[in-house]
């Protein structure tokens, strides 16, 4: 069918639309990319924008020189693996029981699981908790404290109910546990809801900086973000610390640059896994299931 010439004027106009967002969305990271990568002059100037001034690695070879930041990476990985691992398992095993609209008091507990959207403990009961479970100062505390999010739990649950309930019905007639039928049924049918939540617990992780700071003291158990932090607040005193060759490169390193390659060092990780999975994103939002 041929489109007619409103289609084709709304067409592009969709087009110009997206070209402004994208563009929008691309010029900061495009900038804070160029300004990481630029002489000092340049950047102290303002003259640096859509591409870097006489580049050099200057601000990255600065930040990685005593290896702090690569172990606040680690710790960054370890605290967003393992988190989002306990929290996909935890909203799962939340989410499938109050997806059975038979379940008894069903609409009791998703009341209660909706009261913690909006009304929270405060800080000093996860204190007391954390301490009389014996995990202060360690990542347990930051994944308890930080175990679930009640959106992801709607999420899968939406996910889980958009499964027929006959086959569920039929795997019972063969034997099959409620396990059984977790395991080998709606996991498999729910791939892409599950990949979602797991990206979204995986950025939030990566970000965790909240319950780190308040539970975490040992300065090489830090995070990233945390680490970043301080780094680019004690700039000034790490630069009266270094002396001849480091000295020398500090002094021709603009403290933008700094933070911005901070910036790109926090958020290239997570691009890097994110992006190829975009993806699931939409299948995910829009439950897509093998239906009767």
């Amino acid at each position: 069918m041929k489109a007619s010439k409103s289609d084709k004027l709304f067409n592009v106009f969709l087009w110009f639309f997206w070209i402004i967002i994208v563009c929008f969305s691309l010029i900061p990271i495009v900038y804070i990319i160029n300004v990481s990568l630029s002489a000092k002059t340049a950047v102290n100037s303002g003259s640096v924008f859509l591409y870097p001034i006489n580049a050099t690695l200057n601000a990255y070879k600065s930040i990685f020189s005593d290896g702090q930041i690569v172990r606040a990476l680690r710790n960054s990985a370890e605290i967003a693996l393992v988190g989002t691992a306990l929290s996909v398992a935890f909203s799962i095993l939340c989410a499938y029981p109050i997806s059975k609209r038979k379940l008894p008091g069903r609409k009791v507990v998703i009341g209660m699981i909706l009261f913690t959207m909006f009304f929270r403990g405060g800080l000093i009961p996860n204190v007391v908790l954390m301490r009389s479970l014996g995990i202060s100062s360690t990542y347990w505390s930051v994944w308890f404290a930080g175990l679930s999010s009640v959106y992801n739990i709607f999420v899968l649950k939406t996910g889980f109910e958009a499964i027929p309930e006959s086959y569920e019905e039929s795997a019972k007639i063969d034997g099959a546990s409620d396990l059984m039928i977790l395991l080998k049924i709606y996991l498999p049918l729910s791939i892409p809801v599950i990949i979602a939540i797991s990206l979204f617990y995986l950025v939030s992780w990566w970000n965790e900086y909240y319950f780190s700071l308040i539970f975490i003291h040992a300065s090489d158990k830090l995070p990233i973000v945390i680490k970043v932090q301080q780094l680019v607040e004690n700039m000034g005193e790490n630069l009266l610390n270094v002396t001849g060759a480091d000295l020398k490169m500090q002094q021709t390193i603009a403290a933008a640059s700094v933070k911005s390659a901070c910036i790109m060092i926090c958020m290239l990780p997570v691009l890097l896994v994110s992006l190829p999975l975009q993806k699931y994103y939409i299948k995910g939002n829009f439950f897509n299931v093998n239906k009767e």
